[in-house]
């Protein structure tokens, strides 16, 4: 499997100016990584972005959007759609082979069956074109209680309510710990959807709070999530991802490395 870097773990670094985005991509392509995955909403344009991926013969396998398609106003969910419609253009322009969509979140007094349809209504829309230009739309499971996906039965409803050839999962392997779910339990069942993967490690601190930690240092079981992604035929990139404290340049190396032993040994 190929490894890359979502550039989101920079993101506190960058927001302080201890690290430029370019830094933070030449960093990836240093440390050893073959791929980044940048998020829309950071700070970058794109001809720069262009240009930063071609000087360090980088890949970009995912492309990170948010919309908020989860809207009881119709004419903002249409509003909604089309600003998805060119993020989707985007990602592709930039040579994107996933798109990551988070479709917005959960009010108070909505349920989930509510906003998947929703949900679902806004990702079908985009998959003509997402089909006309060869990438593929795929939504997460994430750590928030207000997230449209937090479990796995979540994940599979989300499939079968878009079921389309150009649609599929990203799967987090560090996020459920956060909505009390097993890590490893749900993937066996979702292999088949699963287009691109983030591995992330989490410790547990005394009052129970949750601390993202370097890849290996914490309790998320990274080698059974490995070796069934393996099993499955997942042949994709997993992105490193940090959410910690400390410095992402030396999580982002420990995790490429991590990542490059498990290739090694399996």
């Amino acid at each position: 499997m190929r490894t890359s870097v979502m550039v989101s773990s920079f993101s506190r670094a960058i927001s302080k100016g201890a690290l430029s985005p370019a830094q933070a991509v030449a960093f990836c392509a240093q440390a050893g990584a073959q791929g980044i995955e940048p998020a829309a909403y950071l700070e970058i344009g794109d001809e720069e972005l262009r240009r930063l991926i071609a000087a360090h013969r980088l890949a970009l396998p995912c492309y990170d959007v948010r919309v908020d398609l989860i809207q009881d106003d119709a004419v903002a969910r249409r509003e909604a759609t089309d600003k998805l419609l060119g993020l989707v253009r985007r990602g592709a322009g930039l040579g994107a082979a996933v798109v990551l969509v988070v479709p917005g979140f959960l009010e108070e007094g909505m349920t989930f069956e509510q906003a998947s349809a929703w949900a679902a209504e806004g990702l079908r829309a985009a998959l003509p074109l997402a089909a006309e230009l060869g990438v593929m739309i795929t939504v997460e499971q994430m750590g928030s209680s207000r997230a449209l996906c937090t479990r796995g039965e979540h994940m599979r409803a989300m499939v079968e309510a878009v079921e389309a050839p150009h649609f599929g999962l990203t799967y987090d392997a560090g996020n459920f710990l956060l909505t009390g779910e097993d890590c490893v339990r749900p993937l066996p069942g979702l292999l088949p959807w699963v287009r691109h993967v983030h591995f992330k490690d989490w410790t547990r601190q005394p009052r129970g709070a949750w601390t993202g930690a370097a890849l290996g240092e914490g309790v998320v079981p990274l080698e059974e999530i490995y070796a069934i992604l393996k099993a499955g035929g997942y042949q994709g990139y997993i992105s490193v991802e940090y959410e910690g404290p400390d410095d992402p340049r030396a999580a982002v190396q420990t995790g490429i490395e991590y990542i490059q032993r498990l290739d090694r040994s399996g």
